[in-house]
Formats: structure tokens, sequence, C-alpha cells
């Protein structure tokens, strides 16, 4: 059923208490989406394997970081995180903390937490087909750069360029690009902050990614209001997020789904498809009342 690596992996992850809730994870991803979930995970770890990266040991870190976070906010009702800046400080400019943990772990959690691969099977199958050929994007707060990295791999002409606050999101995901094989002539990576006045020239962008990106401001509306004038009229936007989902740098919780969608519209953004995916969904008994959100919408 299982590639070798996988099958690895699952072992590893079963043996011990942290990681072991993770399997069921996997069993209902390849239940639900088969070989298509099969191929990210190998390729995933192939990936990992490549870059000399641990996958089991960084997901057990991530993992606990995880479940350290959920039961804070399960105690507090609240995120209860530092400023933006003390934030950056301590992880994004923290070269260990994102090369050995977070940039990797986030890469990881991509096979094992039905949240995240939820959203990505929506990005695949509803805003992806909306890019055409030839046409120019930007992933704001491209991270990891999960979503930089699938937009490349399944076009062929289409020009992605990221932007990130962070040095070490460029060095990981240039790496990751390098890996893939994607032609260095199809992006640029540069830093930038989404908190900040975007150079961008106005009307220049056919589609914005803006994957798991408002939940870290202290102010997530302007990020949407920074977007808005990229776009040229008719230009479409994916954002995703989450509620109810401490993490170490989440800084922002949303009250419902509404919340989202009216900041959208009010930047003159119309939903075509949303998806929303609670953990509940699928462990009715969990503890865990974390909700992913992903929304395709366009510029009108």
């Amino acid at each position: 059923m299982f590639s070798n690596n996988l099958q690895i992996f699952i072992n590893k992850l079963k043996h011990s208490i942290k990681t072991r809730n993770l399997v069921d994870n996997i069993m209902i991803l390849n239940n639900r989406y088969g070989n298509e979930y099969l191929k990210l995970a190998e390729q995933i770890l192939s990936i990992m394997e490549v870059m000399n990266l641990d996958s089991y040991n960084i997901t057990k870190k991530y993992i606990i970081d995880y479940i350290k976070q959920a039961s804070s906010f399960l105690r507090e009702g609240n995120y209860g995180h530092k400023s933006f800046n003390e934030i950056k400080k301590t992880i994004y400019d923290n070269e260990d903390v994102m090369m050995q943990i977070y940039m990797p772990g986030l890469l990881t959690a991509y096979i094992s937490m039905l949240n995240l691969y939820t959203k990505y099977d929506f990005f695949m199958k509803k805003f992806l087909p909306m890019i055409n050929d030839n046409s120019i994007g930007i992933d704001v707060g491209f991270g990891e750069g999960f979503y930089l990295w699938k937009i490349l791999e399944n076009t062929k002409n289409v020009r992605c360029n990221g932007m990130d606050i962070s040095p070490y999101a460029i060095e990981f995901t240039t790496n990751l690009l390098t890996c893939t094989k994607i032609k260095s002539n199809r992006y640029n990576l540069y830093l930038g902050d989404i908190n900040k006045k975007i150079n961008c020239q106005e009307k220049s962008q056919d589609f914005v990614v803006l994957a798991e990106i408002i939940e870290h401001l202290e102010k997530p509306e302007r990020a949407i209001m920074e977007i808005s004038p990229m776009l040229k009229r008719g230009g479409i936007l994916f954002l995703s997020t989450v509620i109810n989902n401490n993490h170490m740098d989440h800084i922002s919780n949303f009250e419902s789904p509404d919340v989202i969608e009216e900041m959208l519209v009010r930047n003159g953004f119309n939903i075509l498809e949303s998806c929303i995916h609670s953990v509940q969904d699928d462990f009715p008994n969990s503890l865990d009342k974390a909700v992913g959100l992903a929304y395709v919408c366009r510029l009108g």
C-alpha cells in the first residue's frame, strides 16, 4: 500500500506517544485521497532526504510544539503570544528554529495534518486550474515554499515570485525548488513585510497566494488591503488561514469564517469557492477545535 519511505515514517510515528495519533490522520488521508496523497507524501519524504533532514525527528519536534500550543489555547482561550516584532526576533530571524524545525516541520505537516492537506487539495482542484499559462503572480509570505513549488511544478510557463519576511524562508525555499528541479528563471524570492507597504506595481499580478499568513498578523485585514491593488481587475486570490489553532507564531484568531469573508468582500473580492474543514469533522470527540479555511476569490 505505502512506499518504503512512507511505511518507515509511519512505523516511527507509531513508537512515540506524541506522534502516534498522526497515523490515524495518514490512514484517513490515504483512504480519502488515494494516489494523490501517496504521491505527495513520497515527494516530501524524498525531498527531506535530499536536503539531509530527518523527517521523523522534525515532525516529532513540530508536533510536540503543536500539542503544547493547543493545550495552552484550551486552558487560556486565546493564543497569548507576543507582538509580531518579538515573534520575528525569536522565530523568523532565528536560523536554528527556521531551518531545523519550522520550515521543514511545515513541509512534513502536509503528510500528516488533515487540515493542511484538505486545503492543499482544494488549492489544486479549485485555484490552480484558474491560473492561465503565461500569467504572473506572487506568493506573499511563502514560508517553506510549498504552494510556490506546486504552482511552478504544475504549470509550464507561469512565473511566480515570492516575498517573505525571513531570509531563512528564502534559503529553505531556494533549496526546495532546486531539489525539485524548478528552473530559476521562473521565480524570484525576495524579502518583504506584509505589515508595511509592499513594493509591487499596481495592477501587475494575475494571481496572488496568501496562504497561512493572516493569523500571524496583528492587523490581518491590512494584508488583504495591500494585496488588492497588486491584482489586475479579474485577478484571482488564494487565501487560507485557520481558526482556534494556536501555534508558535499565531497572533490573530477569528470568531468564525464570516469574519474572513467580510474582510475579503470589503476589499473588493468576490468569493468563488470556499473550503471549511474542522478537525472535529473527522474526530468528533477530539478536544482540538482547529478549523481550516481556504478561499478562491476574484477581484471585482
